[in-house]
């Protein structure tokens, strides 16, 4: 169900409701926040880009979190924006953007726990990946058992019928997540070094796909484009390989079609087969590679994430550091204006290089003149 369809019909539930609850509601909300006055309707802002597109135009403040301006609100939403881009469960939007951006009614309407759990689910693995915990402001236990006054799950879960490497995000956070992983040495549940996990990536044209034995078996064209090469010549001419998951033994692949036109991005790694001892190419990640001329902005973001695959170290350096980094930010204190604190210093150093910047031009100017004073 639409999430616009469910608001209006919160609307009609409300307005059937008397007004024992709206005061019910009132009171829960000063006993929670400390606050007399209640919350007000706002214009979801056009830099709240974690809640644009909901079904809604107009949120409450404060909201579900204790944030009382828009600053607040955009800042501390912005820290989820990389995960939302890499898709990790399909209601992860509708949770976050009832706390954050609350639907404007004469009542609060929380997600219910289902939604919360289910959602946690999916995306505290990936979370974790990076040594950052599920945060307490999203704590399951804090939000109400399902009822008909509880936003509950729209989407539901991704199915189960569809194979780990072909159920991936096109985007470049997913990308190089496949690409980087975090250091086998490091100590679990913290944030780690990172390097590289995938041992090739390439761009292929596949000829002929079929499923056998636990495994879709790919022949790819014989023209690929190595990004790493870490494989030798023999094994680049081997079949590649998408293991089905473990519970279902059986899975679809929808990126694999007919046509040998299409070309796709994979990564992968050597695996040992248990039982033939055969060494297989088995995929990670497979997405089709997308045509400059239907999707520019997709294919630009293609080719940005090859850039940094191809660049040496990428999964060392702190570039890579940028798309796991604002999940770190989760758990700001309120009384913490780190929103002020980090823009004064940005604005002190950019002065300091103006200064040097025009150091430069006076040193560059004398010694310009003091070169033309002396060839005359």
């Amino acid at each position: 169900m639409p999430i616009y369809l469910f608001v209006v019909f919160l609307i009609y539930v409300g307005s059937s409701r008397g007004n024992n609850f709206d005061m019910q509601w009132t009171n829960s909300w000063t006993l929670l926040t400390g606050r007399v006055a209640q919350p007000q309707c706002v214009v979801i802002p056009a830099n709240l880009t974690l809640c644009h597109d909901i079904g809604y135009t107009k949120m409450r403040l404060p909201n579900l979190l204790d944030q009382d301006t828009l600053k607040e609100v955009t800042h501390q939403a912005q820290s989820w924006v990389h995960l939302i881009r890499r898709q990790c469960h399909p209601d992860l939007k509708l949770f976050l953007c009832s706390l954050y951006s609350p639907v404007c009614l004469d009542r609060f309407i929380w997600p219910c726990r289902s939604l919360c759990e289910a959602v946690k689910k999916d995306c505290e693995a990936p979370m974790m990946k990076w040594g950052y915990p599920w945060p307490e402001m999203a704590r399951c236990d804090k939000f109400p058992l399902d009822n008909d006054m509880c936003i509950q799950s729209i989407k539901g879960n991704t199915s189960a019928d569809v194979c780990k490497a072909c159920d991936q995000p096109d985007t470049i956070e997913r990308i190089l997540d496949g690409f980087c992983g975090p250091s086998s040495t490091a100590a679990p549940g913290k944030p780690t070094a990172v390097e590289t996990s995938a041992e090739f990536v390439m761009k292929v044209k596949i000829r002929k796909f079929s499923f056998t034995g636990n495994y879709w078996k790919i022949t790819t064209q014989k023209r690929k484009k190595d990004y790493l090469g870490s494989l030798k010549k023999k094994e680049k001419k081997g079949k590649l390989y998408i293991k089905a998951n473990d519970i279902s033994k059986v899975c679809g692949c929808n990126q694999l079609n007919n046509s040998r036109s299409t070309q796709y991005l994979i990564m992968g790694n050597k695996v040992k087969d248990p039982r033939s001892g055969q060494v297989r190419l088995v995929l990670s990640y497979i997405a089709v590679w997308p045509r400059k001329n239907k999707d520019p902005a997709k294919h630009k973001e293609f080719q940005e994430a090859i850039k940094k695959i191809k660049q040496k170290d990428f999964c060392r350096t702190t570039a890579m550091q940028a798309f796991i980094k604002p999940v770190k930010s989760l758990e700001i204190p309120k009384n913490n204006r780190a929103v002020s604190s980090s823009n004064g210093s940005k604005k002190g150093n950019g002065k300091k290089r103006r200064t040097g910047r025009r150091n430069r031009k006076r040193k560059g100017g004398r010694r310009g003149a003091s070169k033309h004073a002396s060839k005359n």
